[in-house]
């Protein structure tokens, strides 16, 4: 496995085995990075596996480089949050902000759905 240290909540969504750090209880993959670019030259030239939606690896499942494996947990979910004064009225620049940061999850969404179906 490819991929950063993940926090133990999320064991499960893994496959595979992994060692826990006793300090941090968090999962340690057999090969540890920093970052996706990182993961995906790793996993390009290995025989390692990592996580990524189908938006993320687009390009490498468009020439073959990578496949998918029938491994999904839907309810992974990135989670943020848009945060703002109490009683305070938002700038319409931050309005406009978030709206389009709603659109962008929702267009990503879509796109990750379609190359779900299209790769599998």
């Amino acid at each position: 496995m490819v991929s950063i240290r993940v926090p133990a909540s999320l064991a499960d969504a893994l496959p595979g085995k992994a060692e826990v750090d006793h300090n941090s209880g968090n999962l340690v993959p057999s090969v540890e990075i920093d970052d996706f670019a990182t993961a995906r030259t790793v996993v390009g030239h290995s025989n390692g596996i990592g996580a990524a939606v189908p938006l993320q690896i687009e390009s490498q499942l468009a020439s073959g480089e990578f496949v998918l494996l029938n491994y999904q947990n839907p309810w992974i979910k990135p989670v943020y949050g848009l945060i703002f004064l109490k009683n305070r009225t938002l700038s319409p620049i931050a309005e406009v902000f978030m709206e389009k940061v709603i659109k962008l999850e929702w267009e990503a969404d879509k796109k990750n759905k379609a190359l779900l179906e299209k790769y599998q």
